[in-house]
């Protein structure tokens, strides 16, 4: 999890919404090579976010060094 108070982020990832001034809430799942490996988007069902976030966490294969 990271800030972006200056919304800088949210412009390079295209996740910044134009009309509100403000990120949507998307989680981008990295791999430790700095590959995406997964994009949600959820706004209205943050239980369905966190639980597909969290089977995409299981289903990466193992990293040598990395923790999960």
């Amino acid at each position: 999890m990271i800030g972006d108070p200056s919304g800088d982020i949210a412009r390079r990832f295209g996740v910044r919404r134009a009309v509100f001034g403000h990120a949507k809430r998307v989680t981008f799942l990295v791999d430790a090579g700095g590959v995406i490996r997964g994009v949600f988007h959820h706004e209205v069902r943050i239980g369905r976010h966190v639980e597909e976030v969290r089977a995409a966490l299981q289903a990466l294969p193992a990293q040598p060094g990395v923790s999960p």
